[in-house]
């Protein structure tokens, strides 16, 4: 290996690491964020999940996409959740959530919208879209990506599947 090749090598390993330094960076910026939100709205305190996000009436689980105004795959996958939220109408309440008002996803039909930034906060697992199930207790069961319609398909198969059998 000659000294440039080395040296590009180098160089993307630390572009790598700073990539995550970053995105942790962020991360802290958002909890400082959503704390000085909700000291000035009175809302819940941190790492509580609000009552607008945990399932209602028959319903025992919630299954939370995570989207963005930004996120071009959010877009892709959302038509995606709608079709599965009609396809699995049982005990669990299927809901779009996003940190700000979208009018993009509050459209969509056959699915709950909510925009509410603290319990954005709380389920993001710093990736988009995201996937979470929550149960009525407030405890979160699953959060994995959904960057594609095979994934989102998969998360929701499993979640089904499980119920199902624990009938």
């Amino acid at each position: 290996m000659d000294l440039i090749t080395a040296a590009v090598i180098l160089a993307w390993i630390v572009l790598v690491l700073l990539a995550f330094a970053l995105a942790g960076v962020l991360r802290q910026i958002r909890d400082i964020q959503a704390t000085l939100q909700g000291h000035r709205t009175g809302l819940v305190p941190q790492r509580q999940l609000p009552g607008t996000i945990l399932p209602t009436g028959d319903k025992n689980l919630s299954l939370v996409l995570l989207v963005d105004e930004g996120c071009a795959v959010c877009a892709e996958v959302t038509p995606v959740f709608a079709e599965l939220a009609a396809a699995h109408q049982g005990d669990i309440m299927f809901t779009l959530l996003s940190a700000a008002h979208s009018d993009k996803f509050s459209a969509v039909e056959g699915v709950g919208y909510l925009a509410d930034s603290v319990g954005y906060h709380i389920l993001d697992p710093g990736w988009r879209p995201a996937v979470a199930l929550v149960d009525r207790d407030g405890e979160i069961l699953l959060a994995e990506p959904a960057g594609s319609e095979a994934a989102l398909r998969s998360v929701v198969d499993r979640v089904t599947d499980t119920r199902t059998r624990a009938r």
